[in-house]
This record gives structure tokens, C-alpha cells and sequence, in this order.
């Protein structure tokens, strides 16, 4: 009598890790899939943002009906030729929130690219940090990685971000390179380029990117530089890739 009550309790013991296993298989299987799944249709959201554009210009992004229509935080739109990124640009309290919300604010794992919460949402700032996630589906800042490749990187010399006061400006690419998750240029405070600092933020430049010395020597303490910045893998936050843009004009259109 007693071994069969031993053997039914393993019976129900097995019976119980079965379903969870299957329970786990169903779970950690949909969850990848419906991931893939918002994310495209947020891919399909931003397709039809994209729309809204200032008539009479090349397509240029009416940033401002789409901050109004869209989503307040809404501060910028960025292109860069040679890749598929092509959307629009966040700014949050923190730099948490748009790690893992959409443009309409819905949970997504794959999160929105956006402009570090320190920097002022007009890009007049020294150094102005904008993240993206190296996703797995080939969006936001995955095809950064792009500029790795020296000769992609001698073709695409140029990207460009839109603001809400229908300004185009036009970044030249001076650099590309890793950094480590411990960088001077962003966890400082609002860097501040004077002439006494400018020599020692040139060399963290020179340090981890392929910026040239006659692109260091363009740098001064009113130079406004954007820099893109994604992670090394979707699963990997141990460094980060960089594209570094140094703003050579801004046009009202």
C-alpha cells in the first residue's frame, strides 16, 4: 500500500513537471514571436509617420505635426543615407523609458532611438548622445555597424537630423569606434568643450575612433557633435558602437 502511494505521488509529480514544461515550451516560444510581431507593426507606424512631410522639400519629415499628432516627446528626426534608419527621434526624463517604448508609448522590447535626457532637445549642446538598440531584426541603430566597414564608411560621409522648428541639420561623419561602457564624453555631465578641456576630450576621440588628425583639429569649443550609439549585439551591452557626426550646418526649411 505504501509503495503505491509513493508511486502515485511520483505520478502527479511527473504529470505536474510535464505541463510545465509544456506550459515553459508554449510561453518562452510565443514570447519571442509576439516580440517580432509588435515590433513590425511598429515598423508599419512609423511607415505611415513618415508620411507627414513638409510640402515642397525632398521628403523632409514635418517633425512637428508629428510631435503634435504622435507623441509630445518627440524631438527630432534622423536619416542616414546608406542605412535603413529613417525615424523619428525621443527624448524622456531619463534614458530608460524609450529602451523599451514604441513612439506611441507601448511596450517594445526593441525600444525607440532617442536623445540622451541630458542633452538639450534643440542639439546645441557639445556632445549630443542619440541611442538606439542593435536589434534583431535589423532596425533602429543595428546597421551602425555598418561603418565598420572602411569602404561603406568612405562612401557615407553625411547624416541629418530634423527638429520641430523645421531645421535640417547636416552632420559630416569624422569617426566611428568602440567605446567602453565607462566613457568620459557621456557619463560626465553635460560636457562643456572650453580651452582648457579640449585638448583632453580630442584624445578620447582619437583614443577609440578612426577620427583623423585634421578632423580632431576641425573640433573646437563651439562644435556641435552628434553621436550615435548602439549596443555591440542585441544581447551584448559590454561596449558600444559609435558614429560621430560634426554639425556643419543647419538650414530652416
Amino acid at each position: 500500500m505504501e509503495n503505491k502511494k509513493k508511486r502515485d505521488w511520483l505520478d502527479w509529480l511527473l504529470k505536474i513537471v510535464i505541463i510545465l514544461g509544456i506550459v515553459g515550451t508554449i510561453y518562452f516560444g510565443f514570447s519571442p514571436a509576439k516580440n517580432y510581431m509588435t515590433a513590425k507593426q511598429e515598423e508599419a507606424k512609423i511607415e505611415e509617420v513618415a508620411k507627414k512631410v513638409v510640402e515642397n522639400t525632398h521628403d523632409y519629415p514635418d517633425v512637428k505635426e508629428i510631435k503634435k499628432s504622435t507623441n509630445e516627446d518627440v524631438v527630432g528626426w534622423i536619416r542616414v543615407p546608406g542605412t535603413n534608419i529613417d525615424e523619428p527621434i525621443l527624448q524622456s526624463t531619463d534614458n530608460e523609458y524609450y529602451l523599451k517604448h514604441s513612439l506611441t508609448k507601448e511596450e517594445l522590447d526593441v525600444g525607440s532611438i532617442f536623445l540622451d535626457a541630458k542633452a538639450n532637445s534643440n542639439y546645441d549642446n557639445n556632445f549630443n548622445f542619440v541611442f538606439g538598440h542593435n536589434t534583431y531584426i535589423d532596425n533602429k541603430f543595428t546597421q551602425l555597424r555598418k561603418f565598420s566597414d572602411p569602404e561603406f564608411n568612405k562612401a557615407n560621409k553625411t547624416f541629418y537630423i530634423f527638429t520641430d522648428k523645421n531645421e535640417k541639420i547636416t552632420y559630416k561623419i569624422i569617426g566611428q569606434g568602440l567605446i567602453p561602457p565607462i566613457f568620459p564624453l557621456y557619463t560626465e555631465d553635460n560636457v562643456k568643450l572650453s580651452l582648457d578641456n579640449l585638448t583632453e576630450y580630442q584624445k578620447y576621440l582619437k583614443e577609440f575612433t578612426d577620427i583623423t588628425q585634421e578632423s580632431i583639429e576641425d573640433i573646437h569649443v563651439d562644435s556641435k557633435i552628434a553621436v550615435l550609439t548602439t549596443c555591440l549585439s542585441y544581447n551584448n551591452s559590454d561596449g558600444r558602437q559609435i558614429v560621430v557626426g560634426l554639425e556643419v550646418s543647419r538650414e530652416k526649411y
